[in-house]
């Protein structure tokens, strides 16, 4: 039924905007202990890439190991261009990192883990929309 909503949800709208209404939301059953989880890229005029990636915990008490990758298209396939990991951040991740890159076009993939106090393990994942430069 969810999966439905979603779809119609999406008639008329642009592929990013489809995947932006099927990201989970906090009380989204796709996550028990992570509240919420995004990716973001911009991309200035120079070509200086702004690489954001957001992961927060249900629960004060959990830690996060989370993973920021950069990703250049080539073709039909996507290959890592740069990333950046930090491990056992306590309740809510951010990392932001920036570089200059060539012309092409790129998105941001945000992976981690969500860990509770109690030990349970849980995977988050999530992307950006494409940017091109220039």
């Amino acid at each position: 039924m969810v999966v439905c909503l979603l779809i119609a949800s999406c008639v008329g709208f642009s592929s990013a905007n489809c995947m932006a209404a099927t990201r989970p939301e906090p009380d989204s059953p796709q996550y028990t202990l992570t509240k919420s989880a995004w990716a973001s890229l911009s991309i200035s005029t120079t070509g200086k890439a702004t690489c954001t990636g957001y992961i927060r915990a249900s629960s004060t008490d959990s830690t996060i190991d989370i993973t920021v990758k950069l990703m250049q298209k080539n073709g039909n396939l996507w290959r890592l261009y740069d990333s950046w990991s930090v491990k056992d951040v306590k309740s809510t991740a951010e990392l932001v990192k920036t570089r200059t890159v060539e012309p092409g076009t790129y998105k941001v993939t945000v992976t981690g883990t969500v860990k509770s106090s109690a030990g349970k393990k849980e995977p988050v994942s999530t992307s950006s929309s494409q940017k091109t430069y220039p």
